[in-house]
């Protein structure tokens, strides 16, 4: 359980970036949340890892609804 709150708060910071439109400065958010959560024994590099790939699918699941808007208007 002490993984929990660092996954939430990895998704909290992605989710805040897409909804404000913002670059997310992933060292810097890494390093932050790695001094806040010590407790869940990751590293700064997988911290950073989960980070991109959060923002890699949050980017997929934008396309994805973007295509599917597009195939509904064109129906």
């Amino acid at each position: 359980m002490t993984t929990l709150p660092l996954a939430l708060k990895i998704a909290d910071a992605v989710s805040d970036a897409g909804r404000h439109q913002r670059r997310l400065d992933i060292a810097a958010v890494a390093i932050l949340l790695l001094d806040a959560h010590p407790e869940a024994g990751h590293s700064l590099a997988e911290i950073a890892d989960t980070l991109r790939e959060e923002i890699a699918s949050q980017g997929a699941l934008a396309r994805g609804t973007l295509a599917q808007g597009t195939l509904a208007m064109s129906r």
